[in-house]
Formats: C-alpha cells, sequence, structure tokens
C-alpha cells in the first residue's frame, strides 16, 4: 500500500468524524436553538442561520474547520467573528482578572505596611518603657541594699575573753560496743549496726 493511499484513507477517516461531530453538535444547538430556530432555518431565516453557526463554532473546532471550509464558502465571515469576539471576551476576561489581582495585591500590600508600622511604633513603646523599668528597678535595688547594709551594725572584736562560770559538760562513759556494719539506704542516713 502506497503513502498516497494511507493518507487518503486517513484524511477520508478525518473527515468522517468530522462530519460525525457536526452531526452532534448540530443536534446540540438545534436543543438549545428550539423549534422557533429550527423552523427559522426551514424559512431560510438568517437570524437562526447565524445563531446555530455561532454555536457549532464556538463549541467545535473539527466542526468550524469543515464549516469554514471551501464547502460552505459564506461562512468565513462569521468563523472570524466568532473566533475574534471569543478571543477578545477572553482577553477581557484575562485583563480583568489581571486587574483584580493587583488591586488585591496592592490593598494586601497596604495593609502590610500600616501593620508593621503599627508593630514597629508598638516595639519602640514596649522597648523604652522595658528600659525605664529596668533603671527603676535598679534604683530600687540599690537603694535597698543601702538600708540594708545601714541598718546592720558592724561590731568590732576586741578581744576574746573566756567566761569564768562557764563548765563543760561531762563525756559520756566509755563503753565496750564496736560498730559492727554501716548501711546507708538513702542520701543523709545512715544506719549503724552496734555490738
Amino acid at each position: 500500500m502506497s503513502l498516497d493511499v494511507q493518507l487518503a484513507d486517513k484524511h477520508a477517516a478525518h473527515a468522517h468524524l468530522c462530519r460525525k461531530e457536526m452531526d452532534v453538535q448540530i443536534m446540540h444547538a438545534v436543543k438549545e436553538i428550539g423549534v422557533e430556530g429550527l423552523l427559522g432555518l426551514e424559512r431560510g431565516d438568517s437570524k437562526g442561520r447565524d445563531e446555530l453557526t455561532r454555536h457549532l463554532l464556538r463549541k467545535s473546532a473539527s466542526a468550524a474547520g469543515l464549516l469554514t471550509s471551501d464547502s460552505w464558502p459564506g461562512l468565513t465571515k462569521a468563523h472570524e467573528a466568532a473566533t475574534q469576539s471569543s478571543s477578545s471576551s477572553l482577553q477581557a476576561a484575562a485583563d480583568k482578572m489581571l486587574r483584580r489581582q493587583q488591586k488585591v495585591r496592592d490593598a494586601v500590600e497596604q495593609q502590610v505596611a500600616r501593620e508593621t508600622q503599627a508593630l514597629r511604633s508598638q516595639i519602640a513603646e514596649e522597648a523604652s518603657e522595658r528600659r525605664q523599668l529596668h533603671a527603676r528597678l535598679k534604683q530600687l535595688r540599690g537603694e535597698e541594699r543601702s538600708r540594708l547594709e545601714a541598718s546592720v551594725p558592724v561590731k568590732t572584736v576586741r578581744g576574746f575573753s573566756i567566761n569564768p562560770d562557764f563548765k563543760s559538760k561531762p563525756l559520756p562513759p566509755i563503753t565496750k560496743r564496736a560498730v559492727l556494719r554501716v548501711d546507708t539506704r538513702a542520701t543523709g542516713l545512715t544506719y549503724f549496726e552496734m555490738g
């Protein structure tokens, strides 16, 4: 099978699929246009035909390709108008969305700037208040230290004298008991087993 035959078969299959798609699109367009539009198409009313053509051109690129081909020469202008209006409406929607995003971005930046300024002023106020409190605390501690030092009298030692009335206590009697075992069970508690 030659390449020309294969290309011709592919082209025929593609044209057949495009016609099938156009039939489905026409069926949907007729559902949307309704009975009045169908009657207008029967009478040859240009309004119904133009509406159906616009619908087909908007919904299907392949139907638009068939309609704007040489077999449908009168619809080229309608396809161009539909394509132009859809691209201009898409461009307008995109521009509107970009303007809205820019507006939101500007509003957010302004809000952030206001909040940043408010936070900076609050931080500066708190820092100055902290410095004042620190200076006041330092002053109070100095006053308390000087008051405590002034209230405690300092005695000087002139000499050590023994009290003549002092009597030492007698030591307990000596026993023959001895420590057999030492046990430490807890911190600071030591048990001695005497024997």
